[in-house]
This record gives C-alpha cells, structure tokens and sequence, in this order.
C-alpha cells in the first residue's frame, strides 16, 4: 500500500521541485527574451552620429611673389643714353659715399649699352666718362667713378 502511495507523490514532488526553477528561470525582468542574461544591463540604444557637413575646400593661399621689375624701354639713340646716365649720376652725386658702389652697379646696364655704341671708337667714351667725372667734386667718390668706368672702357662685364 505504501507503494501505491509514494508513486504519486514522488510523480507529483518531482513536478513541485522543478516547477520553481522553470518559473525562475523564465523571468520577466529580462523583458520577455530568454536569451539575455538577468544580471546585465541593458545597453543605451545606439544612435548613429549626426552627418557632418561637407567641409568646405579652403583655397589654397596665394604665393607672394616679388614684384617683377619692368624692363626700361629700349633707347636707341645714343644722346638720351648718355642724357639718361648723367641724371643718373646727379643721383649718384647726392648719395652717401657707402651707397655708391650700389648705385653704380644699378647703372652697369646702362653704361654698357654706352660702350657697346662706342666699341669701335673708345676715344669718344673716354670723352663721356671726362663729362661724367666733372659733375662730381668728391675727390675719393671721383676715383671710384673712375675705376668703374675703367672697367667697362677695358670691356669687362663683371
């Protein structure tokens, strides 16, 4: 009789048993997914970064470039050359003794074009290098003159 007994009980002990753990582990506080785990958290839910605006290209910024210097226009006649390097040379006259040799090369091109009219006739730029000295009273400012006008009697460029 006992044996009639306990085998519906233990039918029905075993059902008692199991039952809390199915009910524990199909909680609600996971919201309904049995997949998640009931002791993490919930992630934040992801939002997705606003779009930036497409840059704008920044142009690129301008070289500064030296001012080019304008050519002197070409003087064909030999009298407004030599015109052209006396008022040169009344500049030459009122500068510092140190900014001479500055000023002069400055005039190098111009006193070249002189004696390349005068190439075959060194006499007549001897006589323009005489006119020249004479507008110039500083003794020591004279021989410098003279040196380079020497120079460019002899032909040398440099």
């Amino acid at each position: 009789m006992l044996k009639k007994f306990w085998k519906p009980l233990l039918a029905t002990s075993s059902i008692i048993t199991v039952a809390p753990i199915a009910i524990a582990c199909n909680n609600t506080s996971n919201n309904g997914n049995p997949d998640k785990d009931n002791n993490t958290p919930t992630p934040a839910p992801v939002v997705p970064p606003a779009p930036t605006p497409d840059p704008k290209p920044t142009p690129a910024p301008n070289p500064v470039t030296p001012p080019t210097p304008t050519p002197d226009p070409v003087i064909k006649n030999i009298e407004e050359l030599k015109t052209r390097a006396l008022t040169l040379m009344d500049d030459i006259k009122n500068k510092k003794f140190s900014e001479i040799p500055a000023a002069l090369k400055e005039m190098a091109p111009l006193i070249k074009e002189i004696r390349d009219y005068y190439k075959d006739n060194p006499e007549e730029f001897r006589e323009f290098t005489k006119l020249v000295l004479e507008k110039i009273a500083n003794k020591a400012v004279k021989k410098a003159i003279e040196k380079f006008f020497d120079k460019y009697l002899n032909g040398k460029d440099n």
